[in-house]
Protein backbone atom coordinates (compact mmCIF):
# COMPACT_ATOMS: atom_id res chain seq x y z
CA UNK A 1 0.00 0.00 0.00
CA UNK A 2 3.10 2.21 0.02
CA UNK A 3 2.96 2.52 3.52
CA UNK A 4 5.86 0.77 6.16
CA UNK A 5 4.33 -1.61 9.03
CA UNK A 6 5.06 0.92 11.50
CA UNK A 7 3.54 3.45 9.64
CA UNK A 8 0.50 1.52 9.25
CA UNK A 9 0.73 0.93 13.39
CA UNK A 10 1.35 4.44 14.69
CA UNK A 11 -1.60 5.12 12.13
CA UNK A 12 -3.57 2.60 13.57
CA UNK A 13 -3.05 3.36 17.04
CA UNK A 14 -3.78 7.73 16.35
CA UNK A 15 -7.44 6.74 15.06
CA UNK A 16 -8.04 3.84 17.88
CA UNK A 17 -10.21 5.67 19.94
CA UNK A 18 -12.67 5.68 17.40
CA UNK A 19 -12.77 1.79 17.67
CA UNK A 20 -13.54 2.07 21.59
CA UNK A 21 -15.84 -0.89 22.52
CA UNK A 22 -16.66 -1.73 18.51
CA UNK A 23 -15.54 -5.57 17.34
CA UNK A 24 -12.50 -4.75 15.41
CA UNK A 25 -10.61 -7.42 13.08
CA UNK A 26 -7.23 -6.41 11.89
CA UNK A 27 -6.43 -8.21 8.77
CA UNK A 28 -3.27 -9.29 7.45
CA UNK A 29 -3.05 -8.64 3.44
CA UNK A 30 -0.96 -9.93 0.81
CA UNK A 31 0.54 -12.63 2.69
CA UNK A 32 0.67 -14.08 -1.69
CA UNK A 33 4.10 -11.53 -1.43
CA UNK A 34 5.21 -11.90 2.33
CA UNK A 35 4.08 -14.59 4.09
CA UNK A 36 3.33 -14.29 8.30
CA UNK A 37 5.32 -17.15 8.94
CA UNK A 38 8.13 -15.28 7.11
CA UNK A 39 7.98 -11.87 8.69
CA UNK A 40 10.51 -10.45 10.43
CA UNK A 41 10.21 -11.51 13.84
CA UNK A 42 10.18 -7.45 15.19
CA UNK A 43 7.26 -6.74 12.73
CA UNK A 44 5.27 -10.01 13.71
CA UNK A 45 5.57 -8.77 17.52
CA UNK A 46 4.56 -5.41 16.89
CA UNK A 47 1.77 -6.44 15.38
CA UNK A 48 0.42 -8.95 17.46
CA UNK A 49 1.19 -6.45 20.39
CA UNK A 50 -0.87 -3.81 18.58
CA UNK A 51 -3.66 -6.21 18.42
CA UNK A 52 -3.46 -7.10 22.44
CA UNK A 53 -3.54 -3.32 23.04
CA UNK A 54 -6.63 -2.81 21.18
CA UNK A 55 -8.60 -5.43 23.65
CA UNK A 56 -10.69 -8.38 24.10
CA UNK A 57 -12.77 -7.14 20.94
CA UNK A 58 -10.25 -7.43 18.30
CA UNK A 59 -8.79 -10.22 16.77
CA UNK A 60 -5.99 -10.62 13.72
CA UNK A 61 -6.61 -12.52 10.60
CA UNK A 62 -4.45 -13.24 7.54
CA UNK A 63 -5.79 -13.14 4.01
CA UNK A 64 -4.63 -12.37 0.15
CA UNK A 65 -6.82 -11.23 -2.35
CA UNK A 66 -4.61 -12.03 -5.03
CA UNK A 67 -4.52 -16.45 -4.36
CA UNK A 68 -7.74 -15.94 -2.37
CA UNK A 69 -6.78 -17.43 0.47
CA UNK A 70 -8.01 -16.87 3.72
CA UNK A 71 -10.52 -14.03 2.33
CA UNK A 72 -13.62 -16.06 3.20
CA UNK A 73 -12.85 -16.71 6.63
CA UNK A 74 -12.39 -12.84 6.76
CA UNK A 75 -15.80 -12.25 5.69
CA UNK A 76 -17.31 -15.16 7.79
CA UNK A 77 -15.46 -14.37 10.93
CA UNK A 78 -16.46 -10.33 10.95
CA UNK A 79 -20.33 -11.64 10.14
CA UNK A 80 -19.96 -13.20 12.80
CA UNK A 81 -18.44 -10.93 14.80
CA UNK A 82 -21.44 -8.27 13.92
CA UNK A 83 -23.80 -11.27 14.54
CA UNK A 84 -22.60 -11.69 18.06
CA UNK A 85 -22.35 -7.73 18.63
CA UNK A 86 -26.04 -7.14 17.69
CA UNK A 87 -27.63 -9.91 19.26
CA UNK A 88 -25.58 -8.56 22.44
CA UNK A 89 -26.94 -5.40 22.01
CA UNK A 90 -30.61 -6.43 21.75
CA UNK A 91 -30.30 -8.11 25.04
CA UNK A 92 -28.78 -5.94 26.80
CA UNK A 93 -30.52 -2.88 25.69
CA UNK A 94 -33.69 -1.53 27.20
CA UNK A 95 -35.86 -2.45 24.71
CA UNK A 96 -35.90 -6.16 26.08
CA UNK A 97 -35.88 -4.55 29.71
CA UNK A 98 -39.73 -3.27 28.99
CA UNK A 99 -40.83 -6.20 26.98
CA UNK A 100 -40.02 -8.13 30.13
CA UNK A 101 -41.72 -5.52 32.34
CA UNK A 102 -44.69 -6.40 30.67
CA UNK A 103 -44.61 -9.54 30.00
CA UNK A 104 -46.01 -12.02 33.60
CA UNK A 105 -46.24 -15.54 33.48
CA UNK A 106 -48.63 -17.25 36.29
CA UNK A 107 -48.67 -20.82 37.30
CA UNK A 108 -51.96 -21.83 38.68
CA UNK A 109 -51.96 -23.91 41.41
CA UNK A 110 -54.63 -26.50 42.96
CA UNK A 111 -56.77 -24.72 45.36
CA UNK A 112 -58.10 -28.35 46.60
CA UNK A 113 -57.99 -31.71 45.23
CA UNK A 114 -61.26 -31.56 42.85
CA UNK A 115 -60.81 -31.82 38.89
CA UNK A 116 -63.08 -29.33 36.60
CA UNK A 117 -63.19 -30.59 33.59
CA UNK A 118 -63.80 -28.10 30.92
CA UNK A 119 -67.09 -26.17 30.35
CA UNK A 120 -68.68 -26.19 27.57
CA UNK A 121 -71.71 -23.41 27.38
CA UNK A 122 -75.16 -24.71 26.11
CA UNK A 123 -75.42 -22.43 23.46
CA UNK A 124 -72.16 -23.59 22.13
CA UNK A 125 -73.29 -27.06 22.91
CA UNK A 126 -76.40 -26.36 21.13
CA UNK A 127 -74.78 -24.53 18.04
CA UNK A 128 -72.41 -28.10 17.37
CA UNK A 129 -75.60 -30.32 17.66
CA UNK A 130 -77.66 -30.16 14.27
CA UNK A 131 -81.12 -31.12 14.07
CA UNK A 132 -80.84 -34.82 15.22
CA UNK A 133 -79.44 -33.88 18.38
CA UNK A 134 -75.91 -35.42 16.99
CA UNK A 135 -72.53 -33.68 16.60
CA UNK A 136 -72.09 -31.85 13.33
CA UNK A 137 -69.40 -32.92 11.13
CA UNK A 138 -66.73 -30.07 10.16
CA UNK A 139 -66.50 -29.11 6.72
CA UNK A 140 -63.50 -28.74 4.79
CA UNK A 141 -62.44 -24.56 4.41
CA UNK A 142 -63.66 -23.79 0.97
CA UNK A 143 -61.16 -23.36 -1.34
CA UNK A 144 -59.10 -26.30 0.03
CA UNK A 145 -58.51 -29.83 -0.89
CA UNK A 146 -61.14 -31.91 0.80
CA UNK A 147 -60.05 -33.89 3.89
CA UNK A 148 -60.69 -37.75 4.69
CA UNK A 149 -64.18 -37.45 6.50
CA UNK A 150 -65.59 -35.33 3.72
CA UNK A 151 -68.14 -36.49 1.86
CA UNK A 152 -68.32 -36.23 -1.98
CA UNK A 153 -70.79 -33.62 -2.53
CA UNK A 154 -68.77 -31.71 -0.07
CA UNK A 155 -65.71 -32.47 -2.33
CA UNK A 156 -67.73 -30.93 -5.21
CA UNK A 157 -67.64 -27.37 -3.23
CA UNK A 158 -64.24 -26.53 -4.10
CA UNK A 159 -64.45 -22.79 -5.58
CA UNK A 160 -63.23 -22.06 -9.10
CA UNK A 161 -59.64 -21.74 -9.56
CA UNK A 162 -60.53 -18.84 -12.68
CA UNK A 163 -63.69 -17.06 -14.32
CA UNK A 164 -63.34 -18.97 -17.31
CA UNK A 165 -63.35 -22.28 -15.09
CA UNK A 166 -66.45 -20.37 -13.39
CA UNK A 167 -68.55 -19.74 -16.40
CA UNK A 168 -67.85 -23.09 -18.24
CA UNK A 169 -69.36 -24.65 -15.06
CA UNK A 170 -72.30 -22.22 -14.79
CA UNK A 171 -73.10 -22.76 -18.88
CA UNK A 172 -72.33 -18.92 -20.07
CA UNK A 173 -70.14 -19.33 -23.05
Amino acid sequence: CGFTIEQQCNLFRSIQPLFANKQLVVVINKIDAQPWDTLDANYRTMIEDLVKESGSNTSMLHMSNVSEEGVSQVKNHACDKLLAARVDSRVSGNKVDSVMNRLQVVYPTARDGVTREAYIPESVARERRDADGKEKKTKSRVGYAPTVNDSEDEADETPPESEDEAMDASGAA
